[in-house]
């Protein structure tokens, strides 16, 4: 091992190359009807809540200061009837899908990587033809390349408090370009090198309208990155497991192990969850605990609650005072308060009025958050005490909060529903799900989103 460097010689033995030759290379009959019907549902996931984020403040803020509306261009602005380049596109829809917190998960890592590589696709779809098979193809690759990073670096990259969707998720957005461009391995390897110098995002910004910021970037950037390598813009080949590249900058002495799934059957995204609720993937066990707690007493019999979850709950989501949407979606009272009242959080839960609803202050005011090591990511526990004197528990285990049962294909479309209708309506939004389920036989993904109508301006 040289000085400075967190890599073995033995992984360093051109892993930026073998990614590149993945994704340049995985033939069309390796990818699995479930992966590809878990790709399908991806994109209407991320449609869905790159629709339902259009409307936020911070969308219209982006869009005027980076000068979309001022040019036109081939790519559509999710939820919009603006039109502009594939980059601005992929840069609003990637941030505009980040921002309800309502996206997906990868738990191994604790990233959102559907994001930054569907952004990046979408948007350069509506510029060079692109079939549906190639696009779900390329969402799955690009993600693979952005969850094996992820799982290399995990857990001290994010401990140390960067945010992994972006730093990850701007490498798998240049992969899954680079794979829908056909670019051969030499150019996709430049591509991921482009990408991995690009990299940030921090996770002090959780919680503010900067959240986003780099998750757009990643997007933006990634799809930039192959686009220069396919224009002969140069790059070292190695920079992700080169000293003092990638792996070296982001791992922080962890225990790299890169090529450690290369030949293991299955795909990353099959594994990658589709959040049932608008808030921190930490807090979703305290709401599953909190909806049986629901059921079984009234809020007004609560006298406090003790809630247990893993160390990462105190860190990312005590909050329980909160002024803004993005401090009510990272707050585990604020969540768990939402569900005592109404049986779940909905999207209005996190909104202005909800935030300063004197109820919810209330509740939020009587939950304490513990740290116990017997929890992970996805387990918890709830202590209730009654007024009465009585104290009851409820727990979740592993998988039970936010498995694959909380989104059925009909979950799943009502969610698409709840996020877009306000947005565009009921036929926009029931023509927009059924293009998609129809995505694997399209000759044309840009031929097909050119038909989608959306609103008039911004909210």
């Amino acid at each position: 091992m040289k000085a400075g460097s967190t890599v073995t010689e033995e992984a360093r033995s051109g892993f930026t190359n073998r990614l590149a030759a993945m994704v340049a290379e995985t033939p069309v009959g390796a990818f699995s009807d479930a992966a590809l019907a878990a790709a399908a549902r991806a994109i209407l996931n991320f449609v869905g809540t790159a629709i339902g984020g259009s409307t936020q403040p911070s969308q219209a803020i982006l869009s005027e200061a980076i000068g979309v509306g001022a040019e036109s261009g081939p790519s559509t602005v999710l939820g919009t009837r603006i039109r502009t380049n594939p980059l601005s596109a992929s840069y609003l829809n990637a941030a505009s899908a980040n921002v309800l917190d309502f996206d997906d998960t990868h738990l191994p890592t604790v990233a959102h990587p559907i994001g930054p590589v569907a952004s990046a696709l979408l948007a350069l779809s509506q510029q060079r033809p692109t079939s549906g098979t190639v696009l779900l193809q390329s969402l799955i690759l690009g993600v693979e390349v952005a969850c094996r990073l992820g799982r290399s670096l995990t857990p001290a990259h994010y401990a140390r408090g960067w945010h992994i969707t972006a730093t990850t998720g701007v490498v798998g957005a240049a992969a899954g370009a680079a794979r829908a461009m056909g670019l051969p391995l030499e150019h996709t390897s430049v591509a991921m090198a482009h990408a991995a110098t690009q990299a940030c995002g921090l996770v002090v910004s959780l919680g503010a309208m900067s959240k986003s910021l780099a998750v757009a970037g990643a997007a933006r950037n990634g799809l930039l990155s192959a686009i220069l390598a396919e224009r002969g813009f140069t790059a070292p080949a190695n920079a992700i497991e080169a000293p003092f590249g990638f792996v070296d900058l982001f791992g922080a002495n962890a225990s790299v192990d890169l090529p450690r799934r290369i030949d293991r059957p299955g795909w990353e995204l099959e594994s990658v969850q589709l959040k049932p609720y608008p808030c921190a993937v930490v807090i979703n066990p305290l709401v599953e605990c909190g909806r049986a707690v629901a059921e079984a007493v009234g809020s007004d019999e609560i006298a406090t609650i003790a809630a247990h979850g893993p160390p990462l709950l105190l860190i990312r989501a005590n909050r329980p005072n909160i002024s803004s949407r993005g401090e009510a979606q990272l707050s585990a009272q604020h969540a768990l308060a939402a569900t005592l009242l109404h049986g779940q959080p909905r999207l209005e839960d996190f909104g202005e009025a909800a935030i300063s609803d004197l109820r919810l202050a209330d509740l939020r005011a009587r939950i304490g958050l513990v740290a116990d090591l017997a929890h992970s990511i996805d387990s918890a526990r709830l202590a209730v005490t009654l007024h009465n004197g009585r104290v009851l528990e409820w727990e979740v285990g592993k998988n039970v909060a936010i498995g694959q049962r909380m989104l059925s294909p009909q979950d799943l479309e009502a969610k698409f529903v709840t996020l877009a209708v306000p947005v565009i309506g009921e036929e926009r939004a029931a023509r927009i799900m059924s293009d998609i389920a129809g995505f694997g036989a399209a000759v044309d993904i840009g031929a097909v989103m050119e038909k989608w109508n959306f609103m008039e301006k911004w909210n």
